[in-house]
């Protein structure tokens, strides 16, 4: 080591002589090829380290075999693909080809499954996805292993809640959260009182997925937790919940706070809240320094029922609350904690009036899938991909894209392409061409093809990536039937 760190110029090659075949292979070395013997001890020794010990002999009983196989195995051309994703070709296409496999009920071929069960052991949001195709043979190779137990804990929910490492219950909970809800919040419960302090922020924040009402009294204790983490994890979840305890305790500070005014002509504004034991226990975190109170104003505002605001004003009109609001001083807090309500709170009404106000792309969460494609197309047929605030917003959208808004998305691509490269906001459209290939429709792979090829040079490279990541997916899908 000494050697290849100096320089076989500086330092003098000396080979080792250990006893045995290891000292009589490096004996065999030519010294006077000072780079030849470094690199040939090298080689050898990393050889010996890897094939020249003899695996310890096993006398335990053998394992009960694995059970028989239901689903059918991918076809030759899609595990061949699943190869190379995993050898590292497109990489980040390995959660879509694993989505499209389970979709289509095939599962990975066997000699892919250690791969496989090694990637999910370092990537948690694959776990599931991993599980997902395979088979039986993937939790009975999780039982062999223990850096794939991982995989054997879902069969089992009672015995890897109990006696589970911290990952593979995390995997759990989210699974029961997504197929037995109420299963997943039975379990946590049964051992809240003595779960690691670094979990619990962790366990409540997987209660997200199918959020209800019957999760409000356990989320409601929770934020008496010593933790600040998991107190603001169970806080940022009770707001989701307009009907929660926390909610209405929100809606008592947001009335305190704003009034209208004799006129009903604006909404008046006093945004001094007080930072008492309760308000901290509700997520409340002040800041320092100025904009203290507006920051309060607007936490107090995100976390408010938005039918508050329309209760104080007797309508139902959310534009009326929103114009009311131009008057204020503090229309940019009530605004920004607005957005966050209505994101929170799924309020298709609220995002539909504050995205005529505000470029924020977390709106898109509050819309029905369709209502928020049909929004965001209409903003790309007439503004273009590179309009202010378009962007972002569409790649909020949550993958893959309709058919139509893929199709409107490629067309203003190509709009784009034949123009000047100088127009504000190219150089952040060519940037995010390859994120926008992963979201596209994989059926607009062929048009793509047709009206992108041959666009000005300085598009050329960028938009080549995008095509051969757009037909990638295609092919991919077509392997899997989907």
């Amino acid at each position: 080591m000494a050697t290849a760190l100096l320089g076989t110029e500086r330092r003098p090659v000396s080979v080792p002589r250990p006893a045995g075949p290891l000292g009589e292979t490096l004996a065999r070395l030519d010294e006077s090829d000072g780079e030849g013997a470094l690199l040939g001890a090298a080689a050898t020794v990393a050889l010996w380290q890897r094939a020249g010990r003899l695996a310890p002999a096993d006398t335990g009983p053998l394992p009960e075999p694995s059970p028989p196989e239901e689903a059918p195995r991918v076809s030759p051309a899609a595990g061949e693909r699943l190869a190379g994703l995993l050898e590292g070709g497109h990489r980040r296409l390995l959660g879509e080809w694993l989505e499209l496999a389970a979709a289509a009920g095939r599962r990975a071929p066997e000699e892919q499954l250690p791969a496989l069960l090694d990637l999910g052991a370092h990537r948690l949001d694959l776990r599931l996805p991993v599980l997902a195709v395979a088979g039986r043979r993937g939790p009975w190779l999780g039982g062999q292993n223990p850096g794939w137990a991982w995989a054997a804990g879902i069969d089992d929910a009672d015995r890897t809640w109990a006696t589970g490492d911290p990952d593979g219950r995390r995997l759990l909970l989210a699974h029961l959260r997504a197929t037995e809800h109420r299963r997943g919040l039975e379990l946590l419960a049964s051992t809240w009182g003595s779960e690691a302090p670094e979990d619990r922020a962790a366990f409540v924040a997987a209660l997200a997925t199918n959020l209800s009402d019957d999760d409000e009294p356990f989320l409601e204790a929770a934020l008496d937790d010593r933790r600040k983490e998991v107190r603001r994890a169970a806080a940022d979840l009770l707001a989701r919940l307009p009907g929660s305890r926390l909610a209405g305790r929100m809606a008592e500070r947001a009335r305190a706070l704003v009034t209208v005014d004799g006129r009903r002509q604006r909404l008046a504004v006093s945004p001094t809240v007080e930072v008492d034991a309760a308000a901290r226990r509700d997520g409340l975190e002040p800041g320092r320094g100025a904009g203290e109170r507006g920051r309060l104003l607007q936490q107090v505002v995100a976390a408010t029922p938005l039918r508050t605001w329309t209760d104080l004003l007797a309508t139902d009109r959310v534009p009326e609350v929103l114009r009311l609001a131009e008057a204020s001083d503090h229309q940019g807090e009530l605004l920004a904690g607005w957005t966050a309500a209505a994101a929170r709170q799924r309020d298709p009404a609220w995002a539909t009036a504050l995205m005529e106000r505000v470029d924020a792309p977390s709106l898109v969460e509050a819309l029905p899938s369709d209502q928020a494609e049909a929004a965001i197309a209409a903003r790309v047929a007439d503004g273009g991909l590179a309009a202010p605030g378009t962007l972002p917003m569409l790649l909020h959208l949550p993958p893959p894209w309709s058919a139509a808004l893929s199709t409107e998305v490629v067309d203003a691509l190509a709009r784009q392409a034949g123009r000047p490269p100088a127009q504000p906001g190219a150089h952040a459209l060519r940037q995010a061409l390859p994120e926008l290939a992963l979201c596209l429709d994989r059926s607009v792979a062929r048009r793509a093809e047709s009206i992108l090829t041959g666009a000005d040079h300085w598009w050329a490279r960028s938009l080549q990536v995008f095509l051969d990541l757009l037909t990638f997916r295609w092919e991919m899908a077509d392997e899997l039937g989907r």
